[in-house]
C-alpha cells in the first residue's frame, strides 16, 4: 500500500502539489485568524472593571499602646494602605474581581512584640446593608528583628453578578477598620497639615 501511495503522489503535477499546499496554508491561516479573538481587523474592547478607591480617612492606622498617652513614644505600630492591584473578567455569572491590597507597616517605639494585627475592609455601597456590601479581612503583619519597617500584601476575590454596561455604578471602596477615635485621630492629623 505504501508503494501506491508513492506511486499516486509522483503522478501529480508540481504545479497541483503547490497550489494544494499553498491553499492549505491559507486555510490554516484563516482558521487561526478566525478563532484567535483578536481579528485581523482590529482590537476588541474589553468592558472596564468596576472603579476602586481608598478612604482617605480610613487609609492610616496609627495604634497606640493601651493607656491615655498619644505621643510618639506611645506608638505601636503605624499601618497604611499604600497600594492596590486589581484585574477583573467577565463570564455569565457576572465579573470576577482580583484586587492586591499592599500595606506598609511601621514599628514604633512602644511595640513590644514582633506582629502587627489590624482588620481592613471592602465595600460596595451599592450592596449596604447586605453582607455582600462590606467584608472585612484580618492581616498580621511580623517584623523581622531587625526590621522597623515592612510591606504586606493580602489578595482578594470577589464575583458580582453585574453586567459589564453596568461596572461604573459599582464602586469598590477599601479602607482599615477602624475604631471611631482612630477616624477621628485621622481626620485631626489632616486638619493639621
Amino acid at each position: 500500500m505504501n508503494k501506491l501511495c508513492r506511486a499516486t503522489r509522483a503522478r501529480q503535477p508540481l504545479s497541483a502539489r503547490r497550489v494544494a499546499r499553498a491553499a492549505a496554508w491559507l486555510a490554516v491561516i484563516a482558521a487561526f485568524a478566525f478563532t484567535s479573538g483578536c481579528g485581523m481587523f482590529g482590537r476588541t474592547q474589553l468592558p472596564p472593571c468596576p472603579p476602586v478607591a481608598i478612604v482617605a480617612e480610613t487609609a492610616k492606622l496609627v495604634k497606640f499602646r493601651p493607656g491615655p498617652g498619644r505621643d510618639l513614644t506611645d506608638v505601636e505600630y503605624e499601618a497604611e494602605i499604600s497600594d492596590f492591584r486589581g484585574k477583573c473578567d467577565y463570564d455569565k455569572r457576572g465579573v470576577n474581581i482580583d484586587i492586591t491590597v499592599a500595606f506598609t507597616v511601621s514599628r514604633g517605639p512602644a511595640m513590644a512584640g514582633q506582629q502587627a494585627q489590624f482588620d481592613y475592609f471592602v465595600a460596595i455601597p451599592k450592596y449596604r446593608p447586605a453582607e455582600m456590601g462590606k467584608r472585612i479581612f484580618a492581616v498580621a503583619a511580623k517584623f523581622d528583628t531587625a526590621a522597623q519597617r515592612g510591606v504586606q500584601t493580602d489578595e482578594v476575590h470577589m464575583q458580582l453578578p453585574i453586567k459589564a454596561d453596568d461596572s461604573d455604578d459599582y464602586e469598590i471602596y477599601l479602607g482599615l477598620q477602624l475604631s471611631h477615635d482612630e477616624v477621628e485621630f485621622n481626620r485631626a492629623r489632616r486638619t493639621n497639615r
